[in-house]
């Protein structure tokens, strides 16, 4: 219960923080904010949260699409990974994610037992000078895994793609309005057997 609070603390402080940016431009002469709050900017922002087990024994590759509307990949490296950014065109947003043993996974199996959860979480929306959300839209957040997995159970427990999960959700930039979120998780055994 811990790491999906924490998961979801995590995302709500970094894209809360992420979008405090503001225009430089935000003056009513020079056209921009009259102090209302009332215009908004389109963003989105995605989170992933893997746990330390999980990074040790298996790759964690996301795939997404950026501001530039374009896909990259990122390997997590470290137990967060977050992606928030102002939407400035029509375009896909959303992101994947692989999970692999590591090539030397054999060598790595130390304990009798492994925390092996992710969770993901993706939203889009309209921000307002103001810091406030309007046409939220939202994944919620889905955790995948399980806290003690045996260590004779891993290598199949990684291999069954139960982890595997996307996210994806499109911008107009001609309606303004994002689509809603659809996933396309992956249907496994959910003990991972």
């Amino acid at each position: 219960m811990k790491f999906f609070l924490k998961s979801v603390s995590m995302f709500a402080l970094l894209v809360g923080a992420s979008m405090f940016v503001s225009c430089s431009n935000d003056d009513a002469e020079n056209g921009g904010d009259d102090g209302s709050g009332t215009n908004a900017t389109p963003v989105a922002a995605y989170n992933i949260q893997a746990t330390t087990d999980l990074l040790a024994l298996a790759d964690v590759v996301v795939t997404y699409w950026n501001e530039n509307g374009e896909q990259a990949k990122d390997t997590l490296d470290e137990t967060s990974w977050t992606m928030a950014f102002f939407v400035t065109k029509s375009q896909q947003i959303g992101y994947s994610v692989s999970v692999t043993a590591k090539e030397d996974f054999d060598n790595l199996l130390t304990k009798d037992s492994y925390d092996l959860r992710i969770s993901y979480s993706a939203m889009s929306g309209h921000r307002r000078d103001d810091g406030s959300m309007e046409s939220y839209k939202n994944t919620g957040t889905s955790t995948n895994g399980h806290q003690a997995v045996p260590k004779a159970k891993v290598a199949e427990y990684i291999a069954s793609k139960y982890f595997q999960n996307s996210y994806s959700a499109s911008y107009s930039h001609s309606t303004d309005s994002f689509t809603n979120w659809q996933s396309s998780a992956e249907e496994t055994d959910q003990a991972g057997n």
